[in-house]
């Protein structure tokens, strides 16, 4: 496989994997920066993050 095929798969998998409950740590950093709640963030990054799964 080659290094720059590899490294975009892995860097989107991990932007996948980090703003998904339930590990979601830049989910949980989001809402404590923000002061909102949980179910008030994945309500607005949902279409993006649909986007993302799509490409």
């Amino acid at each position: 496989m080659d290094p720059v095929n590899f490294g975009i798969i892995m860097v989107i998998n991990l932007c996948i994997g980090l703003i998904t409950p339930p590990v979601g740590t830049v989910l949980y950093v989001g809402c404590g920066i923000s002061r909102i709640s949980i179910g008030n963030l994945v309500k607005g990054f949902w279409p993006f993050l649909l986007i993302e799964i799509k490409v």
